[in-house]
């Protein structure tokens, strides 16, 4: 009987201790390289540009740029997913909540922002976008071609956004040189 409580114990501090210094499973680990490759360019472009507000003003017009197109493909997206037999109603509900939050996002960029806070909110848009991509991926509960859907579609957004980065970057050095 001793024995069993003693097993019982040490298996219990065991699971604990495993759970408290085990590193959390993270279901948008698939986006760190994105998330890296998109710093160093935000990091890049804050050096280059400073706090030119030229440049701040393109970044943010590529930003609303960026944002206009996203909301037009989502809206496609979801009008794919509606259409689409063996789509969840969980998956289009999902689909349609996203693309509401994004009306609400696009109508919300400052008109007036720094080079810094512009950074931010590239970085901040591209953790919404594989957030939202993760969370709509799991609704979809294997659904193998809504995955594929979401999936292609989070990676054409993702490097729209990149490209948009790149372009003001190149813009401003091409202006320098």
């Amino acid at each position: 009987m001793v024995a069993i409580k003693v097993i019982a114990a040490v298996a219990l501090v065991s699971i604990a201790f495993v759970q408290i210094n085990g590193k959390p499973v993270d279901d948008n680990d698939w986006a760190a390289p994105f998330e890296t490759a998109l710093k160093n360019l935000t990091s890049k472009f804050t050096e280059v540009v400073g706090n030119n507000s030229e440049y701040a003003n393109m970044a943010k017009n590529g930003l609303n740029t960026f944002v206009d197109n996203f909301k037009t493909e989502l809206s496609t997206l979801s009008k794919t997913l509606e259409g689409k037999a063996g789509v969840s109603d969980l998956v289009k509900e999902a689909t349609k909540q996203w693309q509401s939050a994004v009306d609400t996002y696009g109508k919300n960029v400052s008109n007036e922002m720094s080079v810094q806070k512009l950074n931010e909110k590239f970085e901040s848009t591209l953790k919404y976008i594989t957030q939202n991509a993760t969370e709509l991926s799991k609704k979809a509960q294997g659904n193998m071609e809504v995955d594929k859907e979401i999936r292609e579609f989070t990676k054409k957004q993702i490097d729209a956004l990149m490209e948009q980065v790149k372009s003001v970057q190149s813009k401003f050095t091409d202006n320098k040189a």
